[in-house]
């Protein structure tokens, strides 16, 4: 931010932490109040940040759920198979599917991940 102090103007570095919360989305604004620029005669203007969301190479979030999408072959969705779900600690939800047909329209909910 650029500091003015007694008509001399001087950069001035201020580290902020932003911890993410879980489940917020794109577009929300985390504001630091007076943190902007400090200049004579004017307000300290709002720092603000605005949320964004990187893609992900397996997820895929839609709403507040976040979505795997997993192919099989024809004879895992008759038969019947186990499917290791990756989380986005790097751990494996195994899904047991031997005792169902799997249609092209299956979805299967894990709640708390």
């Amino acid at each position: 931010r650029l500091v003015s102090d007694g008509g001399i103007e001087r950069t001035e570095e201020k580290v902020f932490t932003i911890d993410v919360k879980r489940g917020w989305k794109a577009g929300t604004k985390i504001r630091f109040q007076k943190e902007g620029d400090h200049l004579v005669g004017r307000m300290p203007a709002d720092l603000v940040f605005v949320i964004r969301d990187k893609p992900h190479p397996y997820f895929k979030r839609e709403g507040s759920d976040i979505h795997y999408k997993c192919n099989i072959t024809l004879t895992e969705a008759l038969c019947g198979m186990i499917v290791d779900i990756p989380t986005l600690t790097s751990e494996k939800i195994p899904i047991n599917l031997d005792n169902e047909i799997v249609k092209p329209s299956t979805e299967k909910r894990i709640p708390g991940y």
